[in-house]
């Protein structure tokens, strides 16, 4: 009686067992259609952007990803098959939100198999990691129907932009055409004709578009805006205003309604443009004309900007040679590297330094229903001289110049809700007559309207003279080099803002791989009082090295110079003496180094190994008496 008691027990443990295992189970397979997540990253790595998000979930018809990578090759190293793990993660999070309207798909393009036959025809690139190794390939192509787009080869050390990338591509393949970009600008950016009536000897006079134009004409259409329009096409996707020099009030009003449609818009302003002036052949005294503003618009949302002001920041600025063949600070050739750019900013993301010459400044004073966003900033050492002293260089900026104590804005993004410069209708000169007389409203009149633009202090950054280099002559064919990421920041923008108002709100995404900021710090520290220890070091072997000079000199006795003197030999002991407390001095701070990272790590363990399963074990204890109790 005693066994089957004991076998009863036992086959009921058994059972209560198999019992919980299949409640796990049937619990894992309930819940596993819920999307029960929690990102608590500190950057919200795991998270979509709101604006893909709304991508996902406004597709217009069905589009079927297909990422390419070599999981089964021994020759992929570890941290490509993480990155390529990420990947996967985000494209299924891409899924949870698109549904049914996204499709997925994982392939293995094997050396010599379909998929990577396929993986070549779609255009990706095939990266070899060893030595007569096979070609390892990590793409994504993304299809709509009968349009294809490819992102040939997802780099691991552009992570930040891998979101981005994506939905861009989405986007790409949903509307294939190409985006219509309207040019307005007093200078010829889009090239200038020939003369209809010359004279018969003279030749054929014309200039071509400048550089950035033709290197994006194939991808969007440009069309040129005379001033005097009323109203801007709505074939227009985006609106590039460049250098708007005395524009009449039916054009600004044009300008006006298009950005409150909700259609992006670039503006582009500027103090002291060397690009007309030179266009104009003007000399230095004429460039206090060539200025140019938009105060009505600016105004009505809130961005403050002095038309004859020009920024000047000797931190960041450009050296030149002066007459005396001496270098020279200029001042207001601005030189802008990754410490001025915005971190948040997609199109900025992987640019190293941009060139503003003659710019002015962006001051915020927007309302709350607009946002306005710093994109190149100058450091907090600028200042302003006037449009008329830059003109003079020198001693003359230098005498003006006053440093202001805080950054000025070169460019700026402006978001939200636009409230028109033109409350009371379309200006005067849209009247039949001029005779006074009250006039309803148009239709189509808009007072308010949600939009973003971009607005810049400065034109000359794309003027080919700044943004490349001279042209040269190789083979009869002509070649240019960008000296900077100018161009390349107008085409990350135009490229971002004609993919739609979602595009342009995906911000770039931090780095899963997150540094010991605390083990940096201390090492950076120690670093530094290394390098001072070392530089004292040398100081005292050159001061020593020159008072050994002195003694040499000095002595009457030159068949002897290398014979030293007890002076000399006691300086040289004296030194040596020094350079072995300071090498202790040195081997202390290496030591504390150690000793500091040491504690550190001890701390992390702790952590992780003692106070864990510490905390499991007082929950179990303190369970168990609640239990008793």
């Amino acid at each position: 009686m005693k066994k089957l008691s004991q076998l009863h027990r036992s086959f009921g443990s058994w059972v209560s067992i198999l019992a919980l295992i299949a409640i796990v189970i049937s619990v894992n397979a309930i819940l596993r259609n819920f999307r029960l997540r929690a990102d608590l990253t500190a950057d919200r790595l795991y998270t979509l952007n709101e604006g893909t998000v709304n991508v996902l979930r406004n597709l217009s018809r069905p589009v079927t990803l297909k990422f390419f990578f070599n999981h089964s090759s021994p020759a992929v190293p570890v941290h490509l098959k993480n990155y390529a793990r990420r990947v996967e993660d985000l494209l299924k999070e891409y899924k949870l939100f698109a549904g049914d309207m996204l499709t997925l798909e994982f392939h293995d393009p094997e050396p010599d198999s379909d998929a990577e036959e396929w993986a070549r025809r779609y255009g990706l690139q095939g990266q070899a990691v060893e030595m007569f190794g096979p070609q390892i390939f990590c793409g994504l192509v993304a299809v709509a129907g009968d349009i294809e787009g490819a992102l040939p080869l997802l780099d691991p050390q552009a992570e930040e932009l891998l979101e981005y990338n994506i939905s861009r591509l989405i986007l790409r393949v949903l509307s294939p055409e190409q985006p219509v970009v309207g040019v307005l600008s007093a200078l010829p950016v889009m090239g200038q004709q020939p003369a209809q009536f010359q004279m018969p000897n003279q030749p054929q006079a014309g200039t071509p578009p400048w550089l950035f134009i033709q290197h994006l004409q194939n991808d969007y259409n440009f069309r040129r805006i005379e001033p005097g329009i009323d109203r801007i096409d709505p074939q227009v996707d985006l609106l590039l205003v460049m250098h708007p020099r005395e524009l009449p009030p039916e054009t600004v009003y044009a300008v006006d309604q298009f950005v409150l449609s909700g259609k992006p818009a670039i503006l582009m302003v500027d103090p002291l443009s060397a690009a007309e002036a030179q266009h104009a052949e003007m000399g230095p005294m004429g460039m206090q004309q060539v200025t140019s503003n938009l105060p009505d618009l600016f105004a009505a949302w809130g961005i403050a900007y002095e038309p004859g002001k020009v920024v000047a920041d000797p931190e960041i600025s450009a050296t030149f040679m002066n007459q005396q063949q001496q270098p020279e600070i200029s001042y207001i050739d601005l030189l802008i590297e990754r410490q001025g750019m915005s971190d948040e900013e997609i199109a900025l993301a992987k640019l190293q330094n941009l060139r503003f010459p003659f710019a002015g400044a962006l001051r915020d004073k927007t309302d709350e229903n607009l946002t306005f966003t710093p994109l190149v900033r100058t450091t907090s050492n600028a200042g302003t001289v006037s449009a008329m002293t830059a003109q003079f260089g020198g001693q003359a900026i230098r005498s003006e110049y006053r440093s202001g104590g805080t950054a000025l804005n070169i460019a700026a993004r402006i978001a939200g809700e636009f409230t028109t410069a033109f409350p009371d209708g379309p200006p005067d000169s849209f009247l039949d007559d001029e005779d006074s007389f009250t006039m309803d409203l148009p239709a189509d009149h808009r007072t308010t309207g949600q939009g973003a633009i971009i607005v810049f202090a400065d034109t000359d950054f794309l003027f080919d003279p700044v943004a490349v280099r001279a042209e040269r002559n190789i083979f009869g064919q002509t070649f240019h080099s960008a000296v900077n990421d100018n161009i390349t920041l107008f085409i990350n923008l135009l490229e971002q803002m004609t993919g739609g108002s979602d595009l342009i709100a995906i911000r770039s995404r931090k780095r899963t791989n997150r540094p010991f900021e605390k083990v940096l710090d201390l090492e950076r520290k120690a670093i530094d009082a290394w390098q001072q220890q070392e530089q004292t070091l040398e100081q005292r072997l050159r001061e020593t090295q020159q008072r050994i000079n002195e003694m040499q000199a000095g002595r009457e006795d030159q068949q002897e110079m290398l014979v030293l003197t007890p002076e000399q030999m006691q300086a040289i002991e004296h030194f040596r003496q020094e350079e072995a407390a300071i090498k202790r001095e040195l081997r202390n701070v290496r030591r504390n180094l150690r000793k500091d990272i040491e504690r550190l790590g001890i701390k992390v363990k702790a952590v992780n190994i003692g106070l864990m399963p510490l905390l499991v074990a007082i929950t179990g204890i303190g369970f168990g008496l609640y239990r008793k109790r």
